[in-house]
């Protein structure tokens, strides 16, 4: 599939202007120790107040909503209840343990496990920081830089394109259609 240096060299030799955004523009690496694990239960909860999230996540990341709206959504229903304060912390999870190479092998510093999922869409913190979206905060808990960081990880993992078209056929979870587990983490994170 094309990326952004190929279709902007192809583009410059026929004289093309493109505009629009590219997915890689939108991704903000940070590293694990630049999340900030405060605010959990401090953001509204409910099916408006989330829809709210996503089409702001989406307004910074360039995406139509036409197809990512009603997937995330969904996620958003299925993992946090619609970021409901009791559900944004999994710690039930195989993954909500503490490993070495995620704060020194200690709990963060919201007082659960390092590897637990968190947030709106329940990323892991290694996937958080990895497709930590531009524009958005580093706070785990944010459901608008939840919803980001989750779209880009869709992108990269499943190849969703950034349309969103195709994510509820690659991505289970997405599908209100179908049931789903739960997806959001990196091969080799902890697994």
């Amino acid at each position: 599939m094309p990326g952004k240096f190929s279709l902007t060299a192809l583009a410059k030799k026929h004289g093309i202007e493109i505009r629009g955004r590219f997915a890689e523009d939108c991704v903000d690496p940070i590293h694990t120790g630049q999340i900030d694990f405060s605010g959990r239960g401090s953001w509204a909860a409910g099916r408006a107040a989330c829809e709210k999230y996503i089409r702001k996540a989406l307004d910074i990341m360039g995406p139509a909503d036409r197809y990512w709206l009603p997937g995330l959504l969904t996620m958003a229903s299925r993992e946090t209840s619609y970021n409901a304060p009791g559900h944004q912390m999994n710690t039930r999870d195989g993954n909500a343990r503490n490993v070495p190479e995620l704060l020194g092998g200690r709990s963060a510093p919201d007082g659960f496990k390092g590897m637990c999922f968190r947030g709106m869409l329940q990323t892991i913190p290694q996937t958080f920081a990895r497709h930590h979206a531009t524009g958005t905060s580093r706070k785990i808990y944010d459901p608008v830089a939840s919803a980001a960081a989750a779209s880009n990880y869709f992108m990269f993992r499943y190849k969703v394109a950034q349309d969103g078209h195709e994510l509820a056929a690659k991505v289970r979870q997405a599908n209100p259609n179908k049931t789903g587990g739960g997806i959001l983490r990196e091969p080799g994170d902890g697994r």
